[in-house]
């Protein structure tokens, strides 16, 4: 059954929500993963990690840059 809504995870456009850091993945080589990626790209894990280990917010987490939406709302992208 097709859904009506669209996906939060297939951006664009990038899903942004109140009090929640948005992390677009976007640029990490994910193609033979599909949702393993989390595990399998360094990047995307070495963020992950920073974030359990320290609690430390994306201004302060290596590898992200910060963007924003046209909207002007901020979100953060792993990679290039």
């Amino acid at each position: 059954m097709a859904s009506q809504f669209p996906r939060v995870g297939l951006a664009p456009p990038v899903a942004i929500f109140p009090d929640i850091d948005t992390v677009n993945v976007t640029n990490a080589d994910i193609t033979k993963f599909g949702h393993g990626y989390i595990g399998e790209v360094r990047d995307v894990l070495s963020d992950i990690h920073k974030l359990f280990l320290d609690n430390s917010p994306p201004k302060q987490r290596f590898g992200l840059r910060p963007l924003t939406t046209q909207a002007g709302k901020p979100y953060w992208e792993v990679g290039r």
